[in-house]
């Protein structure tokens, strides 16, 4: 019996045109945007986390320590277990 009886029209055709096409893709724009979009992260990220550390510790407001202990309490806490 030959493979296309087989395969009810499902065919493997392997081809290169998928490699050729990454070969020819235009790199220096992936790179662009994978740092735009990795240094635009990590300074809002960095802005956030400092303005989120920076009252609590500057300033005493009701509850500082409970919030210290509960943020401290959930970074103990293995991210496997939940």
């Amino acid at each position: 019996m030959s493979a296309t009886a087989t395969t009810s029209g499902a065919t493997f055709n392997p081809a290169l045109e998928g490699y050729e096409n990454v070969v020819a893709a235009d790199r220096g724009r992936w790179l662009f945007n994978t740092a735009f979009i990795a240094l635009t992260i990590m300074l809002l990220r960095l802005l956030f986390d400092l303005a989120g550390g920076l009252c609590p510790g500057a300033h005493q407001v009701p509850g500082n320590r409970l919030m210290f202990t509960i943020i401290l309490g959930t970074m103990m806490i293995p991210a496997w277990c939940c």
